[in-house]
């Protein structure tokens, strides 16, 4: 019998089993020696709190997590929350893997001593205890109390090297830390050549290839006086319990105010939300989003799951290089290691005579920290994101850059105020970003400017707020002012206004904390202009010719012409941008969303359709939905269970052409008597469309972008840019080529976002689909597997604030917003071919396969992430539930 041989792994930012160089070494050397490992996961009493775990009124051994300056809590509810989502979605992948992970509290020197010396006392040999180096004092100190524990117990101890940062340590030859530049342009032009070739991303070990966990009896129980969690909704109540006082007397959540951070924790949600971003295009566009302040995808919102080690920049960068067209954004120049600097920075960056609560000016100095952390400064842009921060947890990188300038440059108060506050709150703090951005800001860290640079939070909120939506999101109390400058500053208002609006108590108007005097003489009027990207290596979509660009309207017969067909794009010639195609159904308003039909197809003097302005023409209204390009016809099924017929995109005979669309997005349907794309059943969103069409020209060109031989070093126009994504391939052709010195604009009439589209004399179409089931006979029971699998969804999306249910407050909502003319119609959808009905048994064929195929990507993610059911009880209640959706006995309907 082989003699035992465990090794300790502690985990600390390293939460994943895939890209994990430890894990990876475990399941692939098979020399290592160790005959059982033990993953442990210790929350570690100095940063976060854990009085919760002690069960019988005890007093903890350890002081209380807190800040030592302004004595907040280190780890706030938000990010205990999301920790204990990432630990415990480690521990099911590793029991997926036949192991699992210990968890325990207190400190590591402490709870590694406790372990040892329980296997001690069963007579079974540790033989090492592994950790993951990291650089911030703190971790630098457990690192050193673990090796003492070791050292007097004659274990190995051994330190991995921390591998989530995209281009690794050992690669970047500094030799130490006085090496480093003090300006972070200089250091990063010095290894920007490293993003070339990264390290490759490990794989997620194979099931049992780890070494077997150790029998549990032989594991040390958690030290008194704590007792560790079994379940999850225990253990977030525990890391949340110590931490409730921390949202208390804070300014109520507003009505219509939402989380933009909307993601649990874990490596799985993690590679979840970059598959996202990759499917939905949201990361092409990033350079041009980050510096937003609203919305879910204006950023990445991976920034929790990097400082939690749930995922990696390298495995972002390979889902990057997968998707070619993201890559060719060159997104990647974003995920450049930054040059580590911790808290303890000369000292702490300390230098100046800051205010403090602890100093001159107690009372004064103690109310306007108070003031600035709960978000009533009077500034509307500073307090917008302070009350962001306390309700979600997150705020965008553009505020957080005014903050640290209000409290810091405007306010001169200590910037480790700031720093601490954000400690506690933020969702995705890293200690490395979160101290020396504060130090950047304040003027005592790496910035060559110093105190020099200050924000103007007034100028900023013009910049970035144009319409006020954000501040009025999170300051309710200014959203009926008019003018964004009064919304900005509410003081501003006149008496009368403020009066009549019912504000002029208000502690922002009559105290405001700082009066910032800002003209808006200049400021640039909201409204249409032309839009124009230019990029080296990079561009827009849609052809146009070398030098000249010219572009042209349709021939009879061109796409989106008179009969709808596609003719070879070959065989068109240029016509003059001014002959506009007439109006392809004799009606409708032609300017407002006239694409070019069917392909808008790119190319040298290929016509590709006149933008147009709006959208609302044509005999569908909307987006001029007469277009032949969005498939207005409909395709009877051949059978609604059977996908045979569909093939994926990338069985299309095109080389490389379909890398420059989404091939996930696209179910297609091939004709293999003309070789050519027949049906298109996809999203319909303007980027996706546009990008398939792409695709397929492309392909009928033979792969060709253009016609013509280039001369050495052109400019080539792309009128009509678009999602952009010609002027990309265009760009990357001339610069793999011999024209690196090639120079792409695009041009175009506006963005593609969907707003704006709609002026008077258009018409909006509104459709929702209520997922509760209805029968008018009582065939369908409360008990019914299809009732209670509606029931369930509907409770875990209003819990996670997106109810399925029908907003019936969407007539009125409509009609505030200008509309006339407004109806509703209410059309059932039969669960199933139970009617008499020819029309309403053929409509119960189509929803009864939709209905089969939505159901268990429907179910999954809410009943997983928010109610914490175990996957094979869902899928078992989709299973029942589809069952019944095919009894014929079950007379079930939809609202449509």
């Amino acid at each position: 019998m082989t003699a035992v041989n465990i090794l300790i792994y502690l985990l600390r930012h390293d939460l994943r089993v895939s890209d994990n160089p430890v894990f990876h070494h475990l399941a692939t050397v098979k020399d290592h020696g160790f005959t059982h490992l033990l993953p442990v996961y210790v929350f570690p009493a100095h940063q976060i709190g854990i009085s919760g775990f002690i069960r019988d009124g005890s007093k903890s051994p350890y002081p209380e997590a807190r800040s030592d300056l302004g004595g907040y809590w280190r780890c706030g509810p938000h990010r205990a929350r999301f920790l204990a989502q990432s630990v415990w979605e480690l521990k099911e992948s590793l029991q997926g893997l036949n192991s699992d992970l210990c968890l325990r509290a207190g400190s590591f020197d402490d709870v590694l001593q406790a372990l040892l010396k329980g296997f001690s006392d069963k007579q079974q040999k540790v033989g090492a205890v592994w950790m993951t180096s990291e650089e911030a004092v703190e971790e630098k100190r457990d690192e050193r109390a673990v090796s003492r524990v070791c050292s007097e117990v004659g274990v190995d101890f051994k330190l991995w090297q921390d591998e989530k940062y995209f281009v690794d340590d050992r690669d970047i030859k500094l030799g130490n830390a006085q090496n480093l530049p003090d300006v972070f342009t200089t250091y990063r032009k010095s290894q920007e050549p490293l993003r070339e070739r990264p390290r490759l991303t490990l794989p997620k070990p194979d099931e049992s290839s780890l070494p077997a966990y150790p029998d549990q009896s032989s594991v040390a129980a958690q030290a008194e006086p704590f007792e560790m969690s079994t379940t999850y909704d225990d253990l977030e109540s525990c890391l949340l319990k110590p931490v409730e006082s921390v949202l208390n007397d804070v300014p109520k959540l507003p009505d219509g105010a939402k989380s933009v951070h909307l993601l649990d924790g874990g490596e799985i949600q993690a590679l979840n939300r970059v598959g996202h971003l990759i499917r939905t295009g949201a990361i092409s566009s990033y350079k041009d989003t980050r510096n937003g302040l609203s919305g879910v995808d204006f950023s990445t919102k991976l920034s929790a799951y990097l400082a939690l080690g749930c995922l990696t920049a390298r495995q972002v960068h390979k889902e990057m290089v997968k998707f070619k067209t993201a890559r060719r954004t060159r997104s990647r120049r974003y995920l450049a290691m930054e040059p580590e600097k911790t808290k303890e920075l000369g000292p702490e960056g300390y230098k100046g005579k800051w205010k403090t609560a602890t100093k001159g000016g107690l009372d004064e100095v103690a109310q306007t920290i108070q003031r600035f952390l709960s978000g009533t400064t009077g500034m509307g842009l500073i307090d917008a994101s302070q009350r962001e921060l306390l309700h979600t947890g997150y705020t965008s990188n553009q505020a957080r850059q005014n903050v640290a300038s209000f409290l810091t440059k405007h306010l001169g108060i200590d910037w480790r105020y700031g720093a601490e506050w954000y400690e506690c709150l933020l969702v995705d703090y890293d200690v490395s970003s979160n101290w020396s951005n504060w130090q950047y800001v304040a003027g005592v860290g790496n910035d060559p400017r110093g105190e020099a640079r200050i924000f103007n939070p007034v100028k900023q909120a013009f910049d970035y707020d144009k319409d006020g939506e954000y501040v009025k999101t999170w300051v309710p109390e200014v959203r009926s002012l008019e003018r964004l400058e009064n919304v900005f500053q509410a003081w501003t208002a006149s008496h009368d206004e403020l009066e009549r609006h019912g504000i002029l108590d208000n502690v922002m108007v009559k105290e405001p904390i700082k009066k910032i005097d800002f003209s808006v003489e200049g400021m640039p009027k909201a409204g249409r202009r032309p839009y124009m990207r230019r990029r080296g290596r990079g561009g827009g979509n849609t052809g146009g010719n070398a030098g000249t660009g010219s572009g042209g309207g349709p021939p009879q017969g061109a796409p989106g012409g008179p009969n709808g067909h596609a003719p070879n794009p070959l065989h068109h010639e240029a016509h003059n941008r001014q002959q506009r195609p007439s109006d392809p159904y004799g009606q409708g308003q032609y300017g407002m969303g006239y694409r070019g039909g069917f392909g808008g197809y790119r190319g040298q003097q290929q016509y590709r359709g006149y933008r147009g302005r709006g959208g609302g023409g044509g005999p569908r209204g909307g987006r001029g939905s007469y277009n032949t390009g969005r498939w207005n016809g409909s395709y009877p099924p051949q059978n609604p269970y059977d996908n045979s017929h569909l093939a994926s995109f990338g069985q299309l005979p095109t080389g490389d052409v379909e890398d420059a669309i989404e091939a996930p997005q696209f179910v297609l349907q091939l004709s293999h008597r003309a070789g050519l794309v027949t049906e298109a059943l996809h999203r319909l969103d303007e980027k996706n469309r546009l990008d398939f069409f792409h695709a397929i020209v492309r392909l009928a060109r033979g792969g060709k972008l253009f016609g013509m031989h280039l001369p050495p070093h052109p400019r080539v126009l792309d009128l009509g840019t678009g999602t952009g994504i010609w002027a990309i391939d265009v760009s990357d052709q001339l610069w793999e080529g011999s024209h690196e010195h090639a120079i792409v604009d695009g041009l175009d009439l506006s963005p593609i976002q969907p707003r704006d589209y709609l002026r008077p004399g258009g018409y909006l179409e509104h459709v929702e689909i209520g997922w509760k089931f209805f029968s008018d006979d009582g065939t369908l029971q409360p008990s019914s597997s299809l009732a209670i699998w509606s029931e369930e969804l509907h409770r875990a999306m209003r819990r996670a604030g997106t109810p399925l249910d029908v907003d019936e407050e969407t007539q009125s909502k409509l009609r505030i917003t200008g509309f006339v003319d407004v109806t509703e119609s209410v059309i059932n959808l039969p669960i199933n071919t139970w009617s008499d009905q020819p029309n309403e048994k053929k409509l119960g064929t189509w929803f009864n396969g939709g209905l089969s195929l939505a159901a268990d990507v429907m179910s999954l993610a809410p009943l997983t992430r928010i109610e914490r059911q175990a996957t094979g009880d869902i899928l078992k209640l989709v299973r029942r539930m589809k069952e019944e959706s095919c009894r014929l006995s079950i007379h079930g309907y939809c609202k449509l």
